[in-house]
């Protein structure tokens, strides 16, 4: 019997102290929980804010173009081309000039009348660019060699000057000047538009282009055939075709596509919405009719390039 209470007193002792262990247990698990609670739920303490950010320097201006309203027409023509040139009419890149630097100029005048009125002139006008053009020292140059060059051909302009007083059929009103009107600026190329302006008789001055363009990773000048990867011949094919498209659609009877196959690859200008290519007075149409620029548009030179690699 003894034995029996002791087993209930020993049963009952275990229980108590594992009841105790159970509720202690409890306890603990529901404080850990709370103390994970308030990690949650804690307010994150104010810091110390940081400092504003120092602005950036300003770069320094890209060459990306500006926005140029030009006309809706592929092709730019003065109704009285005897008054002016189409390419007068050509905008430049908006804000070109904050890329140039001073001017390369001469100007020389043979002789004056009894008023102190200049006569027989030569003048040459260049342009030079500032470091925020890529190969700027490339293009400049290109341009002081061309200088040099014109300043030697203003004695056969005088030469000839001299054999014609002789001859008793000298003209006042004669001159010759080179000097450049704007340009465009794009991402990869810049063309200049260059100029030959004069007198030599006849009912009005001659008016040649010579434009030229570069490539602004090289800063060397580039042929439109290494533009498009093509020859020479390949580029007059392209042009006529375009020419005679463009005439076609509006409406003028007899045209030859032949006709236009003069185009001369050097005459071109990279615009900002296409390839300009001039015709001069007298190439495609009389004297009257003025000279021409067609605009051919980038896409349609891509589409062009692409088939050409294709074939080759």
């Amino acid at each position: 019997m003894k034995n029996f209470f002791r087993g209930i007193v020993l049963f009952l002792g275990i229980a108590y102290v594992l009841c105790g262990c159970g509720v202690q247990h409890i306890e603990n698990s529901a404080t850990v929980e709370t103390e994970m609670l308030d990690i949650v739920i804690r307010p994150i303490p104010a810091t110390t804010p940081s400092p504003a950010p120092i602005p950036s320097p300003t770069p320094t201006p890209s060459l990306a173009p500006a926005p140029a309203a030009l006309p809706a027409s592929s092709v730019y023509l003065i109704e009285y081309g005897e008054l002016m040139s189409s390419l007068l009419v050509l905008p430049s890149t908006e804000g070109y000039e904050k890329y140039l630097a001073e001017d390369l100029s001469y100007h020389y005048a043979y002789n004056k009348y009894t008023d102190g009125k200049e006569y027989w002139n030569y003048d040459i006008c260049l342009p030079q660019f500032a470091e925020n053009v890529p190969c700027y020292r490339e293009l400049n140059a290109y341009f002081n060699l061309l200088y040099e060059q014109l300043l030697h051909e203003k004695e056969d302009f005088y030469d000839w000057i001299e054999t014609e007083k002789e001859r008793g059929d000298a003209n006042p009103n004669w001159y010759q000047r080179y000097s450049y009107w704007g340009m465009t600026i794009g991402e990869q190329y810049l063309t200049v538009y260059v100029v030959n302006k004069g007198y030599f008789g006849g009912i009005r001055d001659y008016f040649y282009p010579m434009p030229v363009t570069f490539d602004l990773t090289t800063g060397e000048p580039v042929t439109l055939p290494e533009i498009l990867n093509c020859s020479e011949q390949e580029v007059k094919e392209l042009v006529a075709d375009y020419v005679y498209g463009y005439f076609l659609s509006q409406g003028v009877e007899y045209v030859w596509r032949d006709t236009y196959l003069c185009f001369e690859p050097q005459d071109f200008y990279m615009l900002e919405q296409g390839l300009g290519v001039y015709y001069p007075r007298y190439a495609i149409d009389c004297g009257a009719a003025g000279d021409f620029l067609f605009v051919i548009p980038y896409e349609d030179l891509m589409i062009f390039k692409t088939a050409s690699a294709e074939q080759g």
